[in-house]
């Protein structure tokens, strides 16, 4: 569909751009399982000095899209180790970089706290 000959439509068309919110959903569901996924995120992992970028934690690591233009094909730039606890704050609205300055939220190390004894995260 061509945007500009139909205006609008594709922008106000609450429809639209949920098939199209769905279908990226599970593009990137399937990218995520994927050995090519798997091998870039050791890479990222390895460059990122395994531990988290924003609190140091060495474990429960994932790594963060910081934008989805290149799915599939990310430069290195494109993604960054978080632990699993600031990966949540960041995917619940927080700036990275905020965090990186500011350090993790006062709620989210009550939280640490809690489960470095229980879990032995490793987390400061």
């Amino acid at each position: 569909m061509n945007r500009y000959r139909y205006g609008g439509w594709i922008e106000n068309n609450a429809e639209y751009r949920d098939l199209c919110r769905s279908e990226a959903i599970e593009a990137h569901r399937r990218y995520i399982q994927s050995d090519e996924w798997k091998a870039r995120r050791l890479r990222a992992l390895e460059l990122g000095g395994n531990h988290c970028r924003v609190c140091g934690a060495t474990e429960k690591l994932e790594v963060h899209h910081l934008t989805y233009t290149r799915l599939g094909y990310e430069d290195d730039d494109d993604l960054m180790v978080l632990c699993s606890l600031c990966h949540r704050e960041v995917t619940r609205g927080r700036n990275v970089y905020d965090m990186i300055e500011e350090g993790p939220a006062p709620d989210t190390r009550k939280l640490r706290k809690k489960n470095t004894k229980k879990m032995a995260w490793g987390h400061q």
